[in-house]
């Protein structure tokens, strides 16, 4: 490749599945997500710079920084769904607490017996976690591994056991949302889940059909979410409602056609709400004097949040009358308003201080008006656009 050897020919050799269904890409990281080697080579290039082979623990890797103009399609809805799970997993943070879990004293060496004979592990019903409502077995647990990167299984192996009760707890979380959802009327009749390196949903959709499913909810990446919903339309899922993370959220999922007619996404903010700030732009001016200063398309919910963020510390020095800083957050603290971006107040117990307690998110729903597809708002009703379209088929 140093020679000008092309990276789609490399790429035929990458023994990753994930990486290798996405090109070599292993999209958007952060420092503290893989191990030492390879962040110190991934981070030490420059963009569009080829590096040298590196070694880690999991085997040999060639490393190139594309350059944004490459990738910026990829790195938004990277940075997208990254800012998704962030809002998740405050709430995900919550449910052992809320869910009383109770992880076993034996369930790291469970795990270790999990990890070193999955197949043998399935018939397992041995408690590795138990919460209200439900538990998690090892039997469960064996069904996860099967669609979790590899090298989650080389890890398992040598961790400790903080480290597996760590994982038992993430792995629990799961299964205590499907608990909620079955508590808030929802019956669940199919639980499924796919490897990173899925490019076909056929046989997941199959699945869904025959379980006489009337709502669909699921999705990823970019790549899987369109895959995903055009496999739904051309195979004729005949579901009342879909809704799928990350892609309808782009405006690149109305190429979809007939595809992408009535999907639905869940999204931090939209430049179509219908928000009445109590000070600040309007939704219109923001909107309006974004373009004009970055010469592109319209915001997206990254640019909003960052400058309501601005916005709402600028009102809070205004009503203080002053920098200092306790003085500032005690009007933070006292804030309860409404900004293009939404309603916006933060808790204030010990366990949760400055977390947002007041936003909504807003549900886009893709509609057919006039022969054109268009992305509505369909909830909160103060944001709402349009009146949601249900049933979709």
């Amino acid at each position: 490749m140093a020679a000008g050897g092309a990276w789609e020919r490399a790429n035929q050799a990458n023994e990753d599945p994930g990486a290798k269904a996405r090109d070599g890409s292993i999209g958007v990281i952060a420092r503290g997500e893989t191990v030492p080697p390879f962040e110190e080579a991934a981070f030490a290039l420059a963009p569009g710079e080829l590096g040298p082979v590196t070694e880690t623990p999991f085997g040999f890797h060639v490393l190139r920084r594309p350059r944004l103009s490459e990738v910026r399609g990829d790195f938004r809805d990277g940075v997208r769904q990254r800012m998704m799970a962030r809002v998740d997993s405050v709430y995900l943070a919550g449910l052992p607490d809320s869910m009383h879990l109770a992880v076993r004293s034996g369930a790291p060496a469970a795990v270790r017996d999990v990890v070193r004979d999955p197949v043998a592990a399935r018939s397992s019903h041995q408690v590795l976690a138990s919460f209200d409502g439900g538990r998690l077995t090892s039997g469960d647990l064996a069904r996860w591994l099967d669609v979790l990167p590899p090298q989650t299984e080389q890890r398992l192996q040598a961790a400790q056991d903080d480290d597996l009760k760590r994982f038992v707890t993430a792995v629990s979380r799961n299964a205590m949302l499907l608990v909620k959802a079955r508590a808030a009327g929802m019956q669940v009749v199919l639980d499924e889940s796919y490897p990173p390196s899925t490019t076909d949903f056929t046989a997941v959709i199959n699945k869904v059909i025959s379980s006489g499913a009337d709502a669909f909810l699921g999705g990823g990446h970019y790549p899987d979410g369109a895959t995903l919903a055009r496999q739904l339309h051309d195979q004729k899922a005949d579901l009342k409602w879909v809704t799928i993370l990350v892609a309808p959220d782009s405006e690149k999922f109305k190429s979809l056609g007939a595809g992408a007619d009535g999907i639905t996404v869940p999204s931090q903010w939209e430049p179509q709400v219908k928000y009445k700030p109590d000070f600040g732009p309007s939704i219109a001016q923001f909107t309006r004097e974004f373009r004009a200063k970055f010469k592109q398309g319209d915001p997206d919910y990254h640019a909003a949040t960052g400058y309501a963020e601005g916005l709402l510390l600028q009102h809070a020095i205004e009503q203080a009358g002053s920098i200092e800083r306790d003085k500032v957050a005690a009007k933070l603290n006292a804030m309860d308003v409404t900004t293009f971006f939404g309603r916006d107040k933060f808790a204030t117990g010990a366990g949760d201080h400055g977390l947002q307690i007041a936003h909504d998110m807003v549900l886009a729903q893709w509609q057919t008006r006039g022969g054109k597809l268009e992305k509505e708002m369909v909830w909160p009703d103060a944001a709402a656009t349009a009146k949601v379209v249900y049933p979709i088929h």
